[in-house]
């Protein structure tokens, strides 16, 4: 048995749509004309009304969106036109009948039991680890699916792993993969190479665990960093090299669902924690996607939540300018007590070559970083964390100063980029 839900029907039409249509629009107008056939009045697409395929349009988003529900006489139709049965789409892919009595990627990834989970796993054949005629696995089913109890089944039997433990494999994810054997040579078991080359996987996780409210699997995921954080280094940041920050539909989705989670989850996700980056130094950063979130409840009006935590975002970006101004005035008074001694530097040339070690990397996720020599015998201290700004306002005074002091504080270190001939001791 399974209850109506229209928020989860329309992100399962949502998924089913985009597997076989380009568009929304497409389907709308494939429905269109489904329609007219059905009713013996066949139309080419082309001759639909357009004013009647926006219509269309703009009610499958609305139940895309769940703000909609679907209507029975709906329903045979997307059935054709997705290939797919009522049960499934009413139970939002949770109950699905095998039509073809075999079993398949897909099906496994909406089964329940863990025995056949196991069969499945262990068949000679090997389909766990191989994609089917769609090109999908059973994680890509099982994550679209939102199958929970099945993906961590896998993550504790240790099948798969998204995060692995050798950082050296921190490169395009976290050196994710499985311990389910492949074949012989000669056989293709693809499942391992997709794991370590798509760290998307992870994000559409990482929402499925903040649903649960699971902060234990949310560690396991390293659900607050990016596998960049890793990597960073100044000759990268300073060539703006760094790899971009993911916006991509699972990305989107994560960021949604810690918009709507509880405190205790969200408060995972601003608290700061340390990285070993390069040369073996630990650096402090914050959730890249802070600020995404942040536009999140501010557009929700979650006031006393908008509050908590563009404090936290703000004493995160007043930390680093704590930690770079005193780097700054270190090397500023060594500067002063060799150069302007015995080269006649003045202090706008001093500043000069301080500020210039200092860079941000805008596209991935406001990466900065600074390298000074120390007034304590030319010892070159380096310092990466990243930035977090908002681009949102809020009705709520008290929200909005909040809004425009963090705000303050990133504009501070831009100025500094920008300007750097000019004195900021």
């Amino acid at each position: 048995m399974y209850e109506i839900d229209n928020r989860r029907i329309g992100k399962h039409l949502n998924q089913l749509i985009k597997r076989s249509y380009p568009s929304v629009r497409q389907f709308a107008i494939a429905y269109l004309h489904c329609r007219y056939e059905d009713g013996k009045n066949s139309v080419e697409s082309s001759k639909l009304d357009i004013q009647e395929i926006m219509n269309m349009q703009n009610r499958m988003s609305q139940i895309i969106n769940g703000n909609k529900a679907i209507q029975i006489t709906d329903i045979p139709i997307f059935c054709e036109l997705l290939g797919t049965s009522a049960e499934d789409i009413l139970s939002g892919g949770i109950y699905c009948k095998d039509t073809e009595y075999r079993t398949t990627n897909y099906s496994i990834a909406h089964c329940y039991d863990s025995k056949q989970w196991e069969w499945y796993i262990h068949r000679e054949d090997k389909p766990f680890l191989n994609p089917d005629e769609f090109n999908m696995t059973v994680i890509d089913y099982a994550l679209e699916a939102e199958n929970y109890a099945l993906l961590k089944h896998l993550m504790d039997k240790r099948y798969i792993w998204f995060v692995g433990n050798d950082r050296c494999d921190y490169t395009l994810g976290f050196g994710a993969g499985t311990s389910i054997k492949r074949r012989g040579i000669g056989e293709l078991d693809l499942l391992d190479v997709d794991l370590k080359t798509k760290d998307n996987l992870r994000y559409k996780m990482i929402a499925l665990a903040v649903e649960h409210k699971d902060i234990d699997m949310l560690k396991r995921l390293r659900a607050r960093e990016v596998p960049s954080f890793y990597n960073v280094n100044t000759a990268v940041i300073m060539g703006n090299n760094s790899k971009e920050l993911s916006y991509s539909d699972n990305v989107n989705e994560m960021i949604n669902s810690i918009v709507h989670s509880d405190n205790t989850v969200m408060s995972y996700f601003f608290e700061e924690f340390e990285i070993e980056c390069s040369l073996k130094f630990n650096h402090t950063f914050m959730f890249p996607y802070a600020g995404k979130v942040l536009e999140g409840l501010i557009k929700l009006n979650r006031v006393t939540y908008c509050k908590r935590y563009l404090n936290k975002a703000i004493h995160h970006n007043q930390s680093i300018k704590k930690e770079i101004q005193k780097a700054i005035d270190e090397a500023a008074e060594w500067y002063k007590n060799t150069y302007s001694k015995h080269y006649g530097y003045t202090e706008d040339m001093i500043m000069h070559d301080i500020n210039r070690e200092i860079y941000i990397d805008t596209k991935a996720g406001d990466l900065i970083t600074h390298c000074v020599y120390t007034y304590t015998g030319l010892r070159k201290q380096f310092y990466y964390s990243n930035l977090i700004h908002v681009n949102a306002r809020s009705k709520d005074d008290e929200v909005q100063y909040l809004i425009d002091e963090l705000n303050n504080s990133y504009l501070y270190f831009i100025d500094l980029v920008n300007d750097k001939g000019k004195s900021h001791v």
